[in-house]
C-alpha cells in the first residue's frame, strides 16, 4: 500500500535552531558592535579636541603676527590688561585679577571648544546579557537550543529508510569465521 505523505510537514527542530543561532550570533557580534560604539565615540572626541587644538593655534599665530605687525588695537589692549592704564575718556568694565592670564583668556576665548551630540548605547535585555558577566550563560543557551534543533529535526530521508527497513524482509545473518586461527589471547607475564 502506497502512503501519501503531505508535501510540507512543520518541524519544530527548526525553530530551536533558529532561536539557537540567533543567540549565538548576539552573544558574538553585540560584545563587538558595543566596542565599536565606544571607539567611535572616543574617535568623536578626539577629533573634537585636535579641532579646539587647531582653532587656538590659529588664534595664537594671529596673535603674534598681530604683534609683530605693531597693530594699535592689540597694543591699547595689552597696556590695559598688563599695566591697568586705561586711555583717557575710557572706563574698565571688569579689572583683572591675573594680568597675566587675560591673554590666555582672550586667546581661549576666541577659540571655542565645539559640542558634539550624545550619543548613547542601547540599553536592552539582550545587550546587558551579551556584554556582561553572563555571556557565557547566553552563549551556552544558544548551543543547547541549536543542539536540541538538531536532536528534533530528524531528517525525513532517515525516517523513509526506516520506514522501508521496517516493511522489507530481513536478510538472513551471514556468520564468518576465520580458518587457521585458534586461540588469540596473549599470554601475561
Amino acid at each position: 500500500m502506497r502512503v501519501t505523505r503531505p508535501l510540507f510537514q512543520f518541524d519544530p527542530g527548526w525553530l530551536f535552531l533558529i532561536a539557537g543561532l540567533m543567540l549565538c550570533a548576539s552573544g558574538v557580534l553585540l560584545p563587538a558592535q558595543h566596542d565599536l560604539f565606544v571607539l567611535e565615540r572616543q574617535r568623536d572626541i578626539l577629533a573634537n579636541q585636535e579641532s579646539h587644538n587647531n582653532a587656538r593655534l590659529r588664534t595664537h599665530v594671529e596673535f603674534l603676527d598681530a604683534m609683530e605687525q605693531g597693530d594699535p588695537r592689540l597694543t591699547q589692549r595689552l597696556v590695559a590688561s598688563q599695566m591697568n592704564l586705561v586711555p583717557m575718556g575710557e572706563r574698565p568694565m571688569l579689572l583683572a585679577t591675573d594680568p597675566a592670564g587675560a591673554i590666555a583668556q582672550w586667546l581661549d576665548h576666541a577659540a571655542q571648544i565645539p559640542q558634539i551630540p550624545q550619543a548613547h548605547w542601547p540599553d536592552t535585555t539582550l545587550s546587558r546579557l551579551a556584554n556582561g558577566p553572563r555571556r557565557l550563560w547566553l552563549l551556552s543557551g544558544g548551543v543547547m537550543c541549536v543542539f536540541v534543533g538538531l536532536v528534533l529535526s530528524t531528517p525525513t530521508s532517515i525516517r523513509t529508510i526506516k520506514q522501508s527497513q521496517s516493511t522489507q524482509k530481513k536478510l538472513p545473518d551471514v556468520t564468518f569465521e576465520l580458518q587457521g586461527v585458534h586461540d588469540l589471547s596473549l599470554p601475561l607475564d
